[in-house]
């Protein structure tokens, strides 16, 4: 007799929307239990996220009603896990301890069931995971077979469970099968029935243990038809049923009850085999890429080849990076706050915003992976924000106020300064061309600059080669992984890439022959050395007004050129006035093209619209002006209006940020905000000084 165990994990990010999550519980989640129900010998263990578990206790509260029966009975145990799946070694140790505990508590009072095991989202392991989990009283993960195999363990030394070990704690282990996810449903029942069956020959009481995403059964593409229409689950259930001669299908904690563990592991950080390829940098991955087909016909050599590790994510994407820390940066606000001594009570509503902003999906990228999504990385924000306003509460008596620190908030050794007001937060990276990286609008929790930029991705270079050609599908279902297909034909055009991070207040000096289009596509001279280049900072404070001075003294075509730009705000509004000013230090005259880049992601797209003195566009127009002095950004679906004048008349493009992207139906665009380029073109005499005023005023409904 050998057993065999099954762990299925369903989650929906924070922010996703309704209808798709409605889409996958009906063509996964309630139909996947419904057949479970008619083969009570099936036991399985379920782990659903707190997002989703929330979703559902909101839209189908029937659900658990039939999903506690079935735990009572003993078929189903349900696993445990960071309550809003987050990718756990990356939060502080308390926000570890909290998250597990949320979960543990709601399963706990929703289904009367106390879990022994803890689904990790992403399966990213370190090892000092084995202390917070295990004081959570949990007893087991579930990782895939490549973690094990990584500590020179062979296949055959796999079909059990490991101890694993750090500061005395101990953790079960259970391997799951990589052949088998590649399998379940994508081969007939028979295939995975016949591989156990080999498996079998090998001794009693081997365990084989599969743990898999559940959206594979019926939301993945055309599975829904294979899974449920054509019968592929009810006939691998019966199968599994058929042979219970020989094949005992159990729960992970029937196995850990009834056997002792194969013995000690000490595991390597890891992930999945896919995970560790995407967070690779691009040239690295294409390198990595090409080393699995040389050693294709070589397992005993691929088994050792491993790719990257999740937090080198935070490295490849800046977008990630500054979401990540500025959770930590908030999480640190709540841990101050509760050390001052405000009660957990006091403090649990921000904590609940905090914990649902490390939510993971919106962090990465891969086939799966949302931080492509600008709807997914405004969610992490808003609830961010919501989170600060809450804590504003607590440390703010006076309804109207303004903080100033400086600091290296992104933790790459630049200096950020942030300006906190009841109104904004504004966050600037000196060493990135002073520019605004974060602006946060509080009444309206929304990150204004929520942008992504276009960077170069290793699938770029098969969207190049399908251009022209459809992929037709002859075969059934496919892995998500192996799904390649073009969601539209002329995506090439949009492999642009930039030189710089889609920020604000970014200041240009163009060539002469500049145009539009090349400047929405980065393949235009920049004569000045102000991107991306160090500025140094003064600060002065009356009360609640604060004047923020930026300057660099640098070159334009070689001549000095020094630019200050001077930001003044006060609490309580939310207007800022931005001047710039441009100095000729050199003994020559020069002729200037200046321009000033602002980059916005207002998200809400169906009602947004910019307007200038005599044009007008939508967001997914380019538009060009000249001699506009007012310019304005509508969201209707936010009741939010960003109005911008100019002193000086200024040259105006506007133009729609779009990249192209990998998801699970295919490659497709995804527009990632607009970008405005305020331009002027200028004479300077040597020593001679120029002037303009941008105003900002942010109004909502």
């Amino acid at each position: 007799m050998i057993y065999f165990s099954m762990a299925f994990h369903q989650h929906q990010p924070v922010g996703n929307f309704d209808h798709v999550i409605e889409h996958c519980y009906r063509q996964a989640y309630l139909p996947f239990l419904n057949v479970l129900k008619r083969h009570p010998a099936i036991k399985v263990s379920l782990h659903y996220s707190g997002p989703l578990l929330k979703w559902i206790e909101r839209h189908h509260p029937e659900f658990f009603i039939q999903l506690k029966a079935m735990v009572k009975k003993g078929q189903v145990e349900l696993m445990a896990g960071g309550f809003y799946e987050p990718i756990l070694p990356i939060l502080s140790h308390q926000d570890k301890l909290d998250q597990i505990k949320k979960m543990v508590e709601y399963i706990n009072t929703h289904f009367d069931y106390q879990p022994r095991g803890l689904w990790l989202a992403e399966r990213v392991w370190e090892p000092h995971l084995v202390a917070p989990i295990t004081k959570c009283g949990l007893e087991y993960i579930i990782l895939d077979d490549s973690h094990l195999k990584e500590t020179g363990l062979e296949d055959d030394q796999l079909h059990g469970y490991y101890i694993t070990e750090d500061e005395g704690y101990c953790l079960n282990v259970f391997p799951s099968s990589m052949r088998l996810r590649y399998t379940m449903p994508f081969a007939p029942p028979e295939e995975t029935i016949e591989y156990l069956r080999q498996i079998a020959a090998n001794g009693d009481g081997l365990l084989v243990q599969v743990g898999d995403d559940g959206e594979k059964f019926g939301s993945w593409p055309h599975t829904y038809q294979t899974v449920y229409e054509e019968g592929w689950l009810e006939r691998f259930f019966s199968r599994l049923e058929d042979n219970s001669d020989w094949l005992a299908v159990v729960n992970h904690s029937a196995y850990i009850d009834q056997y002792k563990p194969l013995g000690n592991v000490y595991l390597p950080t890891a992930s999945y085999a896919e995970m560790m390829e995407w967070a690779l940098p691009t040239k690295a991955r294409l390198d990595y890429m090409n080393a699995q087909g040389q050693m294709e016909h070589n397992p005993t050599c691929k088994r050792f080849l491993k790719g990257g590790f999740w937090r080198n994510f935070l490295v490849k994407y800046p977008e990630s990076n500054n979401m990540h820390k500025k959770m930590l940066y908030v999480s640190h606000q709540v841990a101050q706050l509760a050390r001052q001594g405000n009660s957990s009570a006091s403090l649990e509503p921000a904590k609940d915003e905090l914990q649902q902003a490390q939510c993971n999906c919106a962090y990465w990228h891969g086939v799966f992976g949302g931080l492509y999504l600008p709807h997914l990385r405004h969610a992490i924000y808003r609830h961010l924000i919501e989170s600060e306003l809450k804590l504003d509460r607590l440390r703010h008596e006076q309804p109207h106020w303004v903080e100033f620190e400086q600091l290296d908030l992104l933790k790459d050794g630049s200096t950020s300064l942030l300006i906190n007001t009841d109104i904004f937060n504004l966050y600037f990276n000196l060493d990135a061309g002073g520019s605004i990286f974060e602006w946060d609008y509080k009444p309206k929790a929304i990150n204004l600059l929520d942008n992504f930029s276009r960077q170069h991705e290793a699938y770029h270079e098969e969207i190049k080669q399908l251009v022209g050609h459809e992929e037709v599908n002859t075969e059934g279902p496919k892995s998500i992984h192996n799904i390649r297909n073009l969601k539209e034909q002329g995506l090439n055009h949009f492999l642009s890439y930039d030189r710089y991070r889609r920020s604000s207040l970014l200041d240009h000096f163009l060539a002469p022959e500049t145009d539009i289009k090349a400047f929405m596509e980065c393949k235009y001279a920049e004569q000045g050395d102000f991107i991306n280049q160090t500025y140094d900072y003064s600060k002065s404070q009356k009360g609640a007004q604060l004047k923020l001075t930026l300057f660099r003294e640098g070159a334009v075509n070689g001549q000095p050129v020094r630019i200050d730009k001077v930001l003044r705000l006060a609490a309580g509004a939310g207007l800022a006035e931005i001047e710039y000013q441009l100095h000729n230090l050199s003994h020559e005259p020069q002729e200037l093209w200046f321009g000033v880049e602002f980059n916005l992601n207002p998200l809400c797209l169906d009602g947004t619209f910019f307007e200038g003195d005599a044009i007008r566009g939508g967001w997914q127009d380019a538009l060009q002006a000249d001699k506009q002095t007012r310019w304005k950004l509508v969201v209707r679906d936010l009741g939010l209006k960003l109005n911008m004048s100019s002193s000086k008349p200024a040259g105006v493009w506007c133009f729609p940020i779009y990249t192209v992207s990998q998801a699970e139906s295919g490659y497709e665009r995804v527009y990632q905000g607009s970008s405005i380029l305020f331009h002027w073109r200028l004479k300077l005499t040597a020593g001679r000084n120029w002037r303009v005023k941008l105003n900002t005023q942010l109004l909502h409904t």
